[in-house]
């Protein structure tokens, strides 16, 4: 069983405690020291808070209504006022062909919602196209990137209903989130595109996880880069005749080819789902739970260690056996 704590998975190494990071580098709270492969720890909400409360964060939310998606719009904003960034200033902006019907919910005093309207489209892979060629305009014109203050954009499903607490666990660089519903199954049952002339293109055995549509964020280059890619490559795919089979083809495709920006992101969460094997901890358990996850992991590798200084004793052993019989 995976258990995946209420917090964060820190998959780092050596680093400071904290750094002041920059306008494309955010500040990071590191471990002093090494986790094996896999090994996550926890840390409360409280401690991540009072390191990012006091900088001056710019967060922006952005959602796509566009058709028949704008009948969600109650539920997302019901629940991302209930659950997303207490305590932070956030403002959604409602991408829509619709904006007359998107209903006007009351927010939070700090929050605020602004509609962008868009252009029709006529069926879902012309929306998923219409969607990044949105955000990345949007990113452009509006966003002042020489402003000294980390602006991070968050692109998420309309779709998508919060259960639970979603806060600084979540300010990374880049973040992504994992598709349950291809969780713990074989690569090979994985969606990827495997025709090799479209631009989405994974072949057999090169791909890692398969990550969903429902969350793409970070600093905002970072996702002005990302969300430019993958119009690219879509009106690339589209010039072919290719059109791609899941609209998170191009998402995983760019993920792959990119690790060093997922791994600078430092964490990809979980979308809950009815997968009896992703389960939320409270802290206590999920801190314990890790704690023996990491003696254990520590204790291999210790072993791992003796044996590889006693291969070398050996070595070194029949060397001066060799040496001093020679002599």
């Amino acid at each position: 069983t995976l258990n995946i704590p209420l917090s964060i998975l820190l998959p780092v190494s050596f680093a400071q405690l904290l750094g002041r990071g920059s306008r494309d580098h955010l500040p990071f709270i590191y471990l002093l020291f090494p986790l094996p492969t896999g090994v996550g720890i926890t840390f409360s909400s409280e401690i991540l808070d009072s390191a990012y409360k006091p900088l001056d964060l710019t967060i922006r939310m952005i959602a796509s209504a566009i058709e028949k998606y704008v009948k969600f719009v109650d539920h997302f904003l019901e629940s991302v006022e209930k659950h997303l960034m207490e305590g932070y200033q956030v403002n959604y902006y409602t991408f829509t062909n619709h904006p007359q019907a998107v209903p006007r919910a009351g927010l939070q005093p700090a929050q605020s919602l602004c509609m962008v309207p868009i252009r029709n489209c006529s069926h879902w892979q012309e929306i998923s196209m219409c969607r990044m060629e949105a955000i990345n305009g949007h990113i452009a014109e509006t966003i002042h990137w020489e402003v000294d203050c980390w602006i991070l954009v968050f692109c998420l499903d309309i779709a998508t209903v919060f259960h639970n607490p979603w806060g600084a666990e979540t300010l990374r660089e880049v973040v992504v989130a994992l598709y349950p519903g291809y969780f713990n199954i074989p690569q090979r049952r994985f969606s990827y595109v495997g025709r090799s002339t479209s631009a989405t293109f994974i072949p057999d055995g090169e791909g890692d996880f398969y990550y969903g549509r429902a969350v793409i964020g970070g600093l905002v280059k970072k996702v002005y880069d990302f969300t430019e890619m993958c119009h690219i490559t879509i009106l690339a795919d589209e010039t072919s005749g290719i059109m791609a089979a899941r609209q998170e083809s191009h998402l995983n495709r760019y993920v792959l080819s990119h690790k060093g920006f997922q791994t600078c992101g430092g964490l990809s969460f979980f979308f809950f789902s009815r997968n009896e094997e992703l389960k939320l901890l409270p802290l206590e358990e999920a801190f314990y739970s890790d704690f023996l996850a990491l003696l254990y992991g520590l204790i291999v590798e210790l072993a791992q260690m003796v044996l590889l200084i006693q291969g070398w004793f050996k070595a070194l052993q029949k060397q001066l056996f060799w040496s001093h019989h020679w002599c």
